[in-house]
Order: structure tokens, then sequence, then C-alpha cells
């Protein structure tokens, strides 16, 4: 059973159903999460990870069950990555998917911009000892600067650049990838924005028109694309996460694989 791969101390229930296993540490989480200090996870991939004691959604998935609560796209992620690829995740949050990369590819570049997120990323990199791993306390958008991060009232995830989600705003450093990466070629990219996907296609331009990103694992929403910046994705096939070939971008919002046309 795959949930027994995550931990030490998952063994001591090898004897439950899986229900109840999250049922258990359901209640240990809750313990934990008074404390208000980083809580490592051990994860089903074989990787360490600090996660947050207030975010209910993805910290708290991923101690519970040992993976990232969407494990429809952690397939997709680790059908596309090769290895000795250079990996870009956009909107890291504690950084599931730039350590669960860490592994395998020669270069990771985290961007994050919420200091609490990418505080608990830099000591997920240190604990694991990857060398590979840059850490981007960023925004990524259309234009090199600063931005206003609307910081979500129920989980971290939910964060914006575009959209007021909560009642805290901070200022951050915005940044672009054609600046970051301006001869480098990406071979997968991530990117989960909450609404600034297309900003940060925007401020891609120039890799895409060069062929310079190849794939791309992407929450789509559909609100969020003006007829303007979809034609950004004209370069890309279009892929669900069943791995089906799209004629277009889904109507709902979902996520889709892009892989550049050759």
């Amino acid at each position: 059973m795959d949930i027994v791969r995550y931990g030490k101390n998952v063994l001591r229930y090898r004897s439950f159903s899986t229900e109840k296993i999250k049922r258990v540490r359901d209640t240990e989480w809750a313990a934990l999460a008074k404390s208000n200090r980083p809580i490592l996870a051990k994860t089903r991939e074989g990787f360490d990870i600090f996660v947050n004691p207030r975010d209910k959604a993805i910290s708290r998935s991923i101690w519970v069950r040992g993976t990232y609560f969407q494990e429809d796209v952690t397939r997709v992620f680790k059908s596309v990555l090769a290895r000795g690829d250079v990996v870009v995740d956009v909107g890291a949050n504690v950084g599931w998917y730039a350590l669960l990369a860490a592994r395998r590819a020669r270069r990771v570049f985290a961007f994050e911009p919420d200091p609490t997120s990418a505080a608990l990323l830099h000591k997920s990199v240190q604990h694991g000892a990857f060398k590979n791993v840059e850490i981007n306390e960023a925004c990524v958008s259309d234009s090199d600067g600063g931005a206003t991060l609307w910081k979500s009232d129920t989980f971290d995830g939910d964060n914006s650049i575009v959209r007021h989600t909560g009642r805290e705003s901070i200022r951050v450093r915005s940044v672009t990838l054609d600046e970051c990466f301006q001869d480098e070629t990406i071979d997968l990219l991530k990117v989960d924005a909450q609404g600034a996907e297309p900003l940060i296609f925007k401020g891609a331009k120039r890799m895409i028109e060069e062929g310079r990103i190849r794939s791309v694992v992407l929450e789509w929403d559909p609100r969020y694309w003006s007829p303007e910046f979809r034609t950004l994705l004209l370069a890309f096939d279009v892929y669900d996460v069943q791995g089906r070939i799209l004629s277009e971008m889904p109507p709902q919002k979902t996520d889709v694989l892009l892989r550049l046309r050759v």
C-alpha cells in the first residue's frame, strides 16, 4: 500500500485502513499546528519538506497524506521531468514541485514572493542538502520592479497579485522570465499564480518566440486570458492531465500540459 512509504511514523498504522490513517494523522496535525512552528513532513516521493502549520490546505495535505493534494498534476509533472532538465517553479509555495524536481533536474529555479512560504522552502533545501535549487523571493509577472501581493484569508496557495484574496497585502519584488533567463532554455515550467498566468507568459514572450520553453504544467483559468494573451499559447500543443491532446484550451478552470510544437 503506497501510503506506508512516507515515513517511519506511518509504519505503526500498518494494520489500519487508509482512511483511518488519514483520520489519525489529521488529529496529530491539529496537535502539531498549535505550536505554530514549521512542521517537517515525510513524503511518498522520498523527500522531506517543511510545511506551514497555519495552512489548512496545501501544507496540511502534504503532512497528512504524504503528497500534494492534486495527485494528477504531480503525476503529469513527473512524466515530463527528465534527468538533467532545467526546471522553473513559478508560485512555488512551500516547494512541492521544486523539491520533487531537485533529485533529477540539473537546475531548479523556484519563485515564491510570500516570505513565510519562501522561508520554509529555504529550510527544506538546506535540510535536504539540495545544491541545485535556487530560490527567488519574487513574483513573476510582465515587468521588473514591484507588485502588491494580496495575502489570502483562507490559505497561502491563494495569494495573488491580480485580485484581492484577503484583507492583508504586502509589497514584493517582480521579475520577468525573459530577463531572468536571457539565454537559457527552460525544459519544464510549472505555473500556478492565481490569475497572474497571462502576465507571466507576456513576460516570457521572447523566450516563447525563440522556442526556449519546452513544456509547461499550467493552472488554466480562462477568466484571466483575453484574446491578446491567448496568442501567447499558440506555440504549444495542449494536453489534459490524462494525457489527451486537446483541440483548444478548455472552457473551464483546470490544469493542462503545454508542449512546444516542433
